[in-house]
């Protein structure tokens, strides 16, 4: 039964939302947004402990630098249980444990990327990849570059931070919005690179990297613009642990990434939605 209030502002924002529902149960975006933000919430503990131990092989004496920049990127409400973990993978970190988190990280994050691949590929209306071996190849590929998107964002907020220590604070400012707006040039080029891998269409089909670019300007101004909302939200109004208890930290985890996921399949349907307009307009 559809709602309407007669107040034409109202009915419209109304209808917008069913659309969107509607769209959204069409091309089954909740389905593939929550098995990759799974794979994604179980490939996080490996991807840290890889992460530090590549990091105190490589640059020993910024170790701690690391972690405090890990710490500070998270909200407040679970940075705890963070510095916890991070103190736990430093001091208890071998070879043995970091081959099988290794293992563990590629398994579980490729798991999570093909599953956007799959969502995205859905929204795009392409084939699946007939080549398993492809397939999986394509999928260890990408999660790479995202692993190497995370290292490099993580790296610009702990040492953009210790260069805006020294500098006057007229001009901090300026630097932390010149981070933020590099951080979101990198998430949109990733992006683009994803919607145009994971398409499933041929090339030259109105899918190349600068066809994605506006639904990955969107998935990224999206993520940066929910993720602070979210984090402002989480510190200030809710409490989970009434309700959760000690799975709390990873519950929120999971429900940013999960809107997350959801909002860069959003992203590839403002591509297909695009794309559609442009053929309708073109004589």
């Amino acid at each position: 039964m559809r709602i309407r209030t007669k107040i034409p502002v109202i009915d419209a924002v109304i209808v917008l939302t069913e659309k969107i529902g509607s769209w959204l149960e069409r091309y089954r975006i909740r389905v593939y947004a929550a098995q990759a933000s799974f794979f994604m919430t179980i490939s996080a503990f490996p991807f840290l402990i890889v992460l530090l131990a590549v990091v105190g092989r490589i640059l020993p004496e910024n170790g701690g630098a690391i972690k405090d920049g890990i710490i500070s990127a998270v909200p407040e409400s679970f940075a705890p249980l963070a510095g916890t973990v991070l103190d736990e993978v430093s001091e208890k970190s071998n070879i043995r444990l970091l081959s099988v988190s290794a293992v563990t990280l590629l398994w579980s994050a490729s798991r999570g990327i093909r599953g956007i691949g799959a969502g995205i590929r859905n929204v795009y209306g392409g084939k699946p990849e007939a080549d398993p071996i492809k397939y999986v190849l394509r999928g260890l590929a990408y999660t790479l570059l995202w692993m190497l998107t995370v290292l490099m964002t993580l790296l610009v907020w702990v040492f953009g931070d210790t260069v805006t220590a020294h500098i006057r604070d007229g001009f901090s400012g300026v630097l932390r919005i010149f981070s933020s707006g590099a951080f979101l040039v990198v998430l949109t080029a990733v992006f683009a690179l994803t919607f145009r891998g994971y398409s499933g269409v041929r090339t030259g089909a109105g899918t190349g990297f600068f066809s994605g670019l506006r639904g990955a300007a969107f998935a990224a101004v999206g993520w940066f613009v929910y993720s602070r909302f979210f984090e402002f939200y989480i510190e200030h109004f809710a409490d989970y642990s009434y309700i959760y208890g000690s799975l709390a930290s990873v519950i929120i985890v999971m429900l940013w990434l999960y809107s997350c996921m959801e909002i860069l399949l959003i992203g590839a349907g403002v591509n297909t939605i695009s794309k559609n307009w442009r053929k309708t307009a073109s004589p």
